[in-house]
C-alpha cells in the first residue's frame, strides 16, 4: 500500500512541474515583438545585369535584413 501512494505522490509532483514548465514556456513565447516592423521599411535599388546573389547582398545592406537561401534553388548566378 505504501508503494502505491509513493508512486501517486511522485506522479502528482511530476505533473505539477510539467504544468509549470509549459506555462512558463508559453508565457515566454507569447510576448509582444516588433520584428515585423523592419519589413515595413522601403528601400530603392537600381540594378542592371547583376547576379541575384549580388542584388540580395545589396538589399541586405540597405535594409538590415538577412536573406537565407539555397543558391541552387533560386539560381543565384542568374542575372537580373
Amino acid at each position: 500500500m505504501k508503494k502505491k501512494s509513493l508512486a501517486l505522490v511522485i506522479m502528482r509532483i511530476t505533473l505539477v512541474y510539467v504544468t509549470i514548465v509549459f506555462s512558463l514556456v508559453g508565457t515566454a513565447l507569447a510576448s509582444n515583438v516588433n520584428a515585423q516592423a523592419i519589413l515595413d521599411k522601403e528601400i530603392t535599388i537600381n540594378v542592371t545585369n547583376n547576379e541575384v546573389s549580388s542584388v540580395l547582398s545589396s538589399i541586405e545592406k540597405l535594409s538590415g535584413v538577412k536573406f537565407v537561401y539555397s543558391s541552387a534553388m533560386i539560381g543565384s548566378d542568374r542575372r537580373v
